[in-house]
């Protein structure tokens, strides 16, 4: 895992929801780097927690939306 992928981890363990693009932004990369960063953290075996819409976000937890 890279630096940006570990400052995810971070951001999402703060419990608190992130939209994709907040976490582009956060990042400085696009939306689409983030969802492949997502699958990777995945299947490194870290939980992401996903709920699509206006009121969704990611988070860590039971995985229940794939990227």
């Amino acid at each position: 895992m890279n630096t940006r992928q570990w400052r995810l981890v971070r951001l999402l363990n703060r419990g608190e929801h992130f939209s994709a693009r907040m976490l582009a932004e956060e990042c400085k990369v696009s939306i689409r780097t983030i969802q492949r960063d997502m699958t990777v953290l995945e299947a490194n075996g870290y939980p992401i927690y996903s709920e699509p819409g206006i009121a969704g976000g990611c988070r860590t937890g039971i995985c229940r939306h794939s990227f």
